[in-house]
Parts: structure tokens; C-alpha cells; sequence
């Protein structure tokens, strides 16, 4: 498990250093590639490791004092590194209940895409089927100029949509009216 610290006077630094090697975390002064936790300085610098590491805001301790030639207090800082250990390394876990549910409505979510975007040609990709869907989806939202055009198409769509449901049930019940016919 990897402690990153950044902005830390090099006497904290070490202060720092020592109380991880204790608890069995690697410390790293600067930069580390795939921390578990990381102490700043700073909360701009907190703002940094945030976006550059990815870890939840828990993760990233912002710790006044730092970055001065003040030593802190060795008892604080060993309950701090100590509860860091005790916490363990960071594991993103995906829940099995959003697993299940992802694994549900995308394909519902996709067919209604493929409703929503058309027929249409199929654009051919290595990638296969999914970035042939987003290539048409950018394809026709680049042919849209402005919004009113793409309102416009949206409410010619769903007029020819209506006309077409009208056309069917009108079919049906004529056939309907045809067997009952029939049958008398």
C-alpha cells in the first residue's frame, strides 16, 4: 500500500516517512503511480491530487502545517498513518446490486437508441456495434444546423410515427369487422 506526500518540509517529510515504514505502508515523497492514500499540504494541492489520482475525497488529506519547518506532533501523525493502514488499500468495488441492474437496463437502453436514432445505415468498425451506433448518432446530430431544426424533425417523426399507428389499428379493425363478417 502506497502513502503519497506532497508539499511536506523535508524534517515533516521524514516524520512522515518513518511513521508509515512502521505501519507497513510504502511512504513516497512527490509523485506515486497508483497511491492508496495521499497528504498534502495545501488544500490547492488537495484539489490536484484529487484530479490527478482518481482516489475518493477521503483518500486525499489535507494535513496544516505540513509544509513548515514545525515538526508535528509525533503521537498525530502516528494515529493518523496508523488508522490510513488500518483502512487498507483503495479497491473500487462495483456493487452487485448495480451490477445487476446495469446488466438489466443496458440492453433496454439500446434498443431504445437504435429506436431513437433510426434504421439508418449501419457504419462498419472494428470496434464493432457500439461505436457503430455512436458514429451515427454523431452523424445525424452534425447534419442538425440548430435546435429548431432537430424540433422540427422531432415533430415530423412523431406525426408520421401517428399516422402509421392510425393506418395499422384502422387495418385491424378492419379485418376485425372482415372475420366477424365472415362468421355470421
Amino acid at each position: 500500500m502506497t502513502l503519497v506526500v506532497i508539499g511536506a518540509s523535508a524534517p515533516n517529510a521524514a516524520r512522515v516517512s518513518e511513521a508509515a515504514s512502521t505501519r507497513g505502508l510504502r511512504a513516497v515523497i512527490g509523485t506515486g503511480a497508483r497511491p492508496s492514500w495521499v497528504i498534502v499540504a495545501t488544500a490547492s494541492q488537495r484539489r490536484d491530487a484529487l484530479a490527478r489520482y482518481g482516489l475518493p475525497a477521503f483518500r486525499v488529506v489535507e494535513w496544516p502545517g505540513l509544509d513548515s519547518e514545525t515538526q508535528i506532533a509525533l503521537d498525530v501523525l502516528t494515529r493518523g498513518v496508523a488508522r490510513m493502514a488500518e483502512l487498507g488499500p483503495y479497491r473500487p468495488v462495483a456493487s452487485p446490486a448495480g451490477v445487476a441492474l446495469t446488466r438489466w437496463a443496458m440492453p433496454l437502453i439500446m434498443r431504445t437508441l437504435d429506436r431513437a436514432i433510426g434504421p439508418g445505415e449501419r457504419v462498419e468498425t472494428p470496434e464493432g456495434e457500439a461505436a457503430g451506433r455512436e458514429a451515427r448518432i454523431l452523424e445525424k446530430v452534425s447534419k442538425l444546423e440548430n435546435s429548431e431544426e432537430a424540433r422540427r424533425r422531432l415533430a415530423e417523426r412523431r406525426a408520421r410515427r401517428a399516422a402509421q399507428r392510425a393506418q395499422e389499428k384502422a387495418a385491424r379493425l378492419a379485418e376485425q369487422a372482415a372475420a366477424e363478417g365472415r362468421r355470421s
